[in-house]
């Protein structure tokens, strides 16, 4: 699998085209029907729903993220899920090694180069986190701690346009909310460090607003991942030189670094001031 992307401006060129994007992301939704209550959009594309009118435009994503609900603990719905996937179109993906990927599905490339990458919480006995975890024989998900707050701070946005499979539709879609993002983003981070994740978190509190994330935040039940994302953000993005902000400036390509270093981390001590964690 080649390399992540390490800056805006290479993640922004790799990404996939928006308009294929929307247009899968359609076609999903006026597939999955009934199953469409049990996921929620997180990552990257998570930011365009929620901040499209944002002054700075949301960074170009390379797949949709798809957290999939606790309510789907059942052989029954894994297999509506996967035939409704597959009605839209969507078949598992090739890795580099030439097996199938069965937690990430791709869209037939003669209507587009989309991926959809299914995210569940752990829970079969033993598994580890960003591994998948078989569903049906053909359908996975990605073993992702706390991905279950997704569905507790959500927003529903409206997407209209052309579906891949032709005609124009209008659907809405719960999405993670701005608390649950920002939390997601540091737990990710404390995994894997990655500079995406760091931008995504300072993008969305730019964004949203401290007061707002800090409500969601506040509202969302006491546990351990909660309790480490917040430490994560405790240590890794509240001070200047923390390597956080650090590598957010270093994604973004910024000409004044130290400035921006200074704002970032000012902004996570605010939040987490807010919190009551300073």
């Amino acid at each position: 699998m080649a390399p992540k992307p390490k800056t805006k401006a290479e993640y922004d060129a790799a990404a996939t085209a928006m308009d294929s994007l929307k247009a899968g992301v359609i076609e999903l939704m006026t597939r999955l029907g009934d199953v469409a209550d049990e996921v929620v959009v997180v990552g990257g594309f998570a930011s365009v729903l929620l901040f499209a009118d944002a002054e700075v435009p949301p960074t170009g994503t390379l797949d949709l993220d798809l957290g999939l609900s606790l309510a789907l603990l059942s052989e029954e719905r894994y297999q509506v899920l996967e035939d409704r996937l597959t009605a839209a179109g969507f078949g598992p993906d090739i890795n580099e090694k030439g097996h199938p990927s069965p937690q990430r599905w791709r869209c037939d490339p003669s209507k587009g180069n989309v991926l959809v990458d299914l995210l569940m919480p752990l829970f079969a006995d033993g598994a580890a986190p960003g591994k998948p975890q078989f569903l049906t024989p053909r359908l996975a998900a990605f073993a992702i701690p706390g991905i279950e707050l997704a569905h507790l701070d959500v927003v529903r946005k409206t997407l209209r346009g052309n579906a891949l499979g032709g005609g124009q539709a209008e659907r809405g879609m719960t999405v993670c909310g701005p608390g649950a993002l920002v939390v997601l983003k540091a737990l990710a981070f404390s995994y894997r460090g990655e500079e995406k994740d760091a931008h995504d978190l300072i993008y969305t509190l730019e964004c949203a607003g401290t007061d707002d994330v800090a409500g969601r935040i506040a509202a969302l039940p006491a546990s351990q991942h909660l309790d480490r994302a917040l430490e994560t953000l405790r240590s890794d993005f509240s001070s200047a030189d923390g390597i956080g902000p650090v590598r957010v400036a270093q994604f973004r390509s910024s000409a004044a670094a130290g400035a921006f270093q200074a704002e970032s981390a000012g902004r996570v001590r605010e939040l987490l001031r807010k919190l009551g964690r300073v």
